[in-house]
């Protein structure tokens, strides 16, 4: 969705990765249901996360969850699939990405 919001901007994919590197590939976890990247973005490490609503909001310090449950169940009873993303900055790389 990232490269979709770039791509709706008039950024290719391949723009994209050479401006904001990924350094860090945590593939999604059936378990986690969540798939993470750490990119350089400006200098700074950045974590992005993707995946389930549910097992992403439980680790959000910031926004408004309750009304993001109710949007993600309104898009829900339509039939539709979603899925929340959130980032943060970190300070340096994990020697062992796992969460």
């Amino acid at each position: 969705s990232i490269v979709l919001a770039a791509y709706n901007n008039g950024m290719t994919k391949n723009e994209l990765m050479r401006l904001y590197p990924r350094l860090a590939e945590l593939p999604f976890d059936s378990d986690r249901k969540l798939m993470s990247t750490v990119n350089d973005i400006d200098g700074k490490n950045i974590v992005i996360v993707k995946g389930a609503f549910d097992a992403l909001a439980g680790k959000c310090i910031h926004g408004d969850i309750e009304a993001g449950r109710r949007y993600v169940d309104e898009l829900s009873r339509q039939g539709l699939r979603v899925l929340a993303e959130a980032y943060k900055e970190i300070d340096k790389m994990p020697s062992e990405p796992t969460s």
